[in-house]
């Protein structure tokens, strides 16, 4: 479904929120979190990300057109393209980025973004 010129600024403005809202998140986390001499969460390695699955939809038009997501391979689902600032291997650290950007994706766009991870 193409996009209204409405819906790309309205994705792109709750894009810029997740992001924060993640970057927040990670860094609330790391300051709790037991951490190496150099501030590295010391814990399982890994990564999340940030899902959606609803195809035809004007969001999901605006994500791709935005280029901000991407297809997941052999499944109805995209994956989301969130840049965070930070760097990490900790899968807690990028857990806890991941869902506070997913909540606020879901608020802001009444549509469903979930969390998936994965152990290096």
């Amino acid at each position: 479904m193409k996009p209204d010129q409405a819906t790309i600024e309205r994705v792109q403005q709750a894009i810029e929120k997740a992001r924060q809202a993640g970057e927040t998140a990670a860094e609330q986390f790391r300051q709790s979190a037991r951490c190496d001499i150099h501030g590295r969460v010391i814990g399982p390695c890994g990564y999340a990300f940030i899902e959606t699955n609803p195809v035809n939809t004007p969001v999901t038009g605006a994500l791709l057109k935005l280029g901000i997501v991407r297809p997941k391979r052999g499944a109805p689902n995209y994956h989301v393209m969130l840049q965070f600032s930070f760097c990490t291997q900790s899968i807690d650290m990028d857990e806890e980025a991941a869902k506070a950007a997913a909540r606020v994706l879901t608020e802001e766009l009444g549509q469903k973004f979930s969390v998936r991870s994965c152990l290096d």
